[in-house]
């Protein structure tokens, strides 16, 4: 178990509204009076190896509440939630067990694709960089001998480029 540190100084307010009961009944209870439940603020309180427990401020008619949230890693948008936040298949189990001998590649694969339905996008950078730093594998992470745009070309590769119109006054032409 971890607790919140500064990788994970993020927006947690579309993670509580998304993935728990708490954005269902703001769905329900704002249909006929709008901002009658509002969920004021929420911070992370603590991560297990499968779930955010998230502390949630609570706003309904005109009274604020907290409440202790958890998220799983394996959650879906809940059902008032899906036109505004994606869904995404859940991380194949039997893939990770073979990929990763680690905890925290595992918990970075999983919370990547959580982030990714709540519209973290800024969060997956962390996670990856979080497993990095922690001894994982680096789930997601380029691997170093990834030449992308390696400039000169490798010596096939120039050799190809280089033969390729040569030989092609040579091809048959179809008819």
């Amino acid at each position: 178990m971890l607790s919140s540190c500064n990788v994970f100084s993020f927006n947690t307010k579309p993670f509580v509204l998304a993935f728990t009961e708490v954005g269902e009944l703001s769905v329900s209870k704002n249909m006929w009076m709008g901002g009658s439940y509002v969920l004021e603020d929420s911070e992370l309180s603590e991560i297990t190896r499968d779930s955010l427990i998230i502390d949630a401020t609570i706003q309904e008619s005109g009274k604020s509440s907290k409440q202790l949230v958890e998220v799983s890693l394996d959650s879906s948008p809940v059902k008032g939630m899906k036109k505004k936040f994606m869904e995404l298949p859940p991380v194949d189990g039997a893939t990770l067990e073979r990929s990763c001998e680690l905890p925290i590649d595992d918990f970075v694969r999983r919370m990547v694709r959580l982030c990714n339905q709540a519209k973290a996008y800024s969060a997956t950078g962390k996670m990856i960089q979080l497993g990095v730093q922690l001894g994982g594998k680096g789930a997601g992470k380029l691997k170093d001998n990834m030449f992308l745009n390696q400039v000169p070309h490798s010596e096939y590769l120039s050799h190809v480029q280089e033969e390729s119109p040569s030989r092609a006054h040579t091809l048959p032409r179809k008819k």
